[in-house]
């Protein structure tokens, strides 16, 4: 070999690797994902992304209820990720060292909606981790993506691991989940500074529906401000808006849906019955449901209607749906009822106002047989009150120290928290979680044997059982909601509005 063919095979071997040559750390998503492990997080961020990444408003608007944030952005994009209240969340690179594995250039961002307005003035807010979004092929233990969940709305710190649990128990795909200590420095600002206890949530990405599904083909959609899967017209933008892909769409899948959400909405009777079963996995469906119930999650399809993913299966055409954001779980979203009432929540009727496409599955008695079966089976396995007892208070011990060294460091700090709505201070203290199933149980083995029909939501609102009208609340005494239903039934007003002709502007011929 020449002298310089040799040099030029030192130098070769001497080279970096490519950004796309990473060598991620070695193991399998089941030793990330342990509802009681406690990793231990260090994230360094340059001075400059920290200032980059801090959120810029947008528009403001609750999800379901004609709010004014913009429509969310593919995560596939480049664009800003949108929060619910208007927040444009963007990527910067970061260094992290987790139990002690270094990796460099890792995607971080903040996330959430009312978790990031709750902590917005506070070091703690929420972030979502893409370790293959600057290398690619990044990956911890062959995850790409987890969520960083602070815990500000539930202080438990268990409500999410305890709920995916539950969904994953009743065969619904649902994220795993696990625990994190993390420490933040950013040169100049912050040096360590231990933020304290998150819960690691699996992303629901391509990864995911590759391994529940066997493909990551199909449309994978996140609703926000709409009560319910709305018929909104032949045209596709304004499902791009409220419907929010989260991966591209064909036109195939576009028409799937605008026929799908026709079908519910539109559909007679018969025509009804006699297609749902071909836009819809109806077992998965009701599985879902199930869990949903049992858990009594209001902040989500059966009540706000978002905090869900919607996935069009490829190998079926079928539509899926799976939880997401469950730390208002366990009767822990008064805005819909007592813990009391959510202890009680009805299985016939779990929704307040109307929901077309429970309402219509339940009127099949094939239907709303499977669906008992599904809770009967929860109970039996899945929803145990001595089983969610145990693992509570395993959860509570992994992170008793932890908790107590954050607050005295966001005491240190002398942080004020954040916008504050949903906290404990403004609506009242939920139960416990092993203390709300207890009574959940109990209320769901009634309403099986046929000795009660549990609670029925009655709206949502700012007090009171299910939200009754009053004073203080959106639309003031009388309480008719900004796009949720009246309080009170139309024949019980006195200011019984008239009646309007049917709108038909979205009844346009144009192809999607």
């Amino acid at each position: 070999m020449s002298h310089s063919a040799l040099l030029l095979a030192l130098v070769l071997a001497s080279s970096p690797p490519p950004a796309d040559a990473t060598k991620s750390p070695k193991g399998k998503p089941a030793e990330l994902f342990q509802q009681t492990k406690v990793w231990k997080i260090h994230a360094t961020i340059a001075a400059k992304d920290w200032t980059e990444m801090q959120p810029k408003r947008g528009g403001f608007g609750f999800g379901g209820f004609g709010g004014f944030g913009g429509p969310g952005q593919p995560d596939t994009s480049d664009r800003p990720s949108r929060g619910m209240f208007g927040y444009d969340f963007v990527y910067v690179k970061c260094a992290l060292e987790i139990d002690g594995i270094k990796m460099k250039d890792v995607g971080i961002r903040f996330k959430g909606n009312a978790g990031y307005m709750m902590s917005a003035r506070g070091l703690k807010r929420p972030f979502r981790l893409d370790f293959a979004k600057f290398v690619k092929g990044q990956s911890f233990k062959g995850v790409k993506k987890v969520s960083l969940n602070n815990n500000v709305v539930d202080t438990t710190c268990a409500r999410e691991a305890i709920s995916y649990a539950v969904y994953r128990a009743a065969g619904v795909a649902a994220p795993r989940t696990s625990m994190a200590e993390l420490y933040l420095t950013v040169p100049g600002k912050y040096d360590k500074e231990l933020l304290g206890t998150y819960t690691i949530v699996e992303a629901v990405d391509r990864v995911f529906l590759k391994n529940h599904f066997g493909s990551a083909a199909g449309l994978l959609l996140k609703p926000e401000k709409i009560r319910s899967l709305d018929y909104l017209g032949t045209k596709w933008s304004p499902y791009e808006e409220k419907y929010r892909p989260k991966t591209k769409s064909s036109g195939k899948s576009r028409k799937r849906l605008i026929e799908f959400t026709r079908l519910v909405n539109k559909g007679s009777d018969e025509q009804f019955k006699k297609e749902i079963a071909s836009y819809l996995d109806v077992d998965r469906f009701l599985r879902f449901m199930a869990a949903s119930v049992a858990l009594s999650t209001m902040d989500s399809f059966i009540g706000l209607g978002h905090n869900y993913y919607l996935y069009l299966n490829p190998k079926t055409n079928k539509w899926v749906f799976m939880p997401w954001d469950l730390d208002h779980s366990l009767g822990a979203f008064p805005m819909m009822g007592t813990p009391d009432n959510l202890a009680d929540l009805s299985i016939r009727q779990p929704y307040s106002g109307s929901n077309k496409l429970i309402e219509r599955l339940l009127k099949d008695e094939k239907n709303w047989k499977t669906y008992q079966e599904h809770l009967k089976g929860l109970l039996a396995k899945g929803f145990k009150a001595d089983e969610i007892k145990k693992d509570y208070a395993s959860i509570v011990k992994a992170v008793k120290d932890i908790r107590t060294r954050e607050q005295k460091a966001a005491k240190d700090r002398k942080e004020t928290g954040g916008w504050g709505w949903g906290g404990a201070a403004m609506w009242g203290m939920p139960l416990e979680p092993d203390a709300f199933v207890a009574k959940r149980v109990v209320s769901l083995k009634k309403q099986l044997d046929g000795k009660s029909k549990g609670f029925v939501p009655r709206g949502w609102g700012f007090g009171g059982p299910g939200g009754r009208p009053g004073a203080g609340r959106p639309g003031g005494p009388g309480g008719v909601r900004p796009g949720g239903p009246p309080a009170t039934k139309p024949e019980e007003r006195k200011d019984k509005p008239a009646e309007k002709k049917k709108d038909k502007s979205g009844e346009t011929k144009e192809k999607p």
